[in-house]
């Protein structure tokens, strides 16, 4: 039987998925594969991916990135919980930190604006 945090953490991700436009501030962070959001402007998380696998971090107690930044240049141990989609081990986990991954990368690199450039000037943007 799966654990109850770990089937939490999947529905709560599929939220953040379905609710995409509470996703902002999204922020490099260590690395290209690693991204700092804003939840409905009050929870900040991390995404992370590494060789298909995907880390999903909470902040609890953080609700400002700059502020999370700054003590993180001089706390080794910042409060934080990880859900890691190997250790939750199911396709649903796996498959969802992976779109919710593309969204945030997508969001760093106004990715819908540039697709919804190129379809205006299709001819399928210019369906009526």
């Amino acid at each position: 039987m799966a654990k109850k945090s770990n089937v939490n953490i999947v529905m709560a991700a599929n939220a953040m998925i379905e609710n995409n436009d509470k996703i902002t501030d999204v922020r490099p962070r260590n690395s290209l594969n690693s991204f700092l959001f804003m939840y409905d402007n009050k929870f900040i998380w991390e995404i992370t991916e590494l060789k298909n696998n995907y880390m999903l971090t909470v902040f609890p107690g953080y609700s400002n990135i700059n502020e999370l930044l700054e003590e993180a240049n001089y706390l080794s141990d910042m409060p934080n919980v990880v859900y890691r989609s190997e250790e939750i081990n199911t396709r649903e986990a796996t498959d969802t930190f992976s779109e919710l991954y593309r969204i945030i990368k997508e969001k760093r690199y106004d990715v819908d604006k540039i697709l919804e450039e190129i379809v205006k000037g299709s001819k399928f943007g210019n369906q009526d």
